[in-house]
């Protein structure tokens, strides 16, 4: 299908990295704000991707405040 999935998180990159690899994810980044991953997601829908996000409720209401 296509579908790839990535982590985009505001932890310090080796916590992600350990977390992403044991899940056999291969695309992740950490250390990020709130913005950068606006700015990430942006540039995968400029690009053409569909983007779908997950994020614990309380996280996406701070993530809105704050961009």
């Amino acid at each position: 299908m296509g579908i790839e999935t990535l982590v985009l998180s505001g932890d310090r990159e080796e916590a992600v990295a350990s977390i992403a690899g044991g899940l056999g994810i291969n695309y992740m980044h950490g250390g990020l704000n709130p913005k950068d991953k606006a700015d990430l997601i942006a540039d995968l829908q400029r690009k053409g991707f569909c983007v779908a996000m997950v994020c614990p409720s309380s996280d996406l209401n701070r993530w809105n405040s704050e961009i």
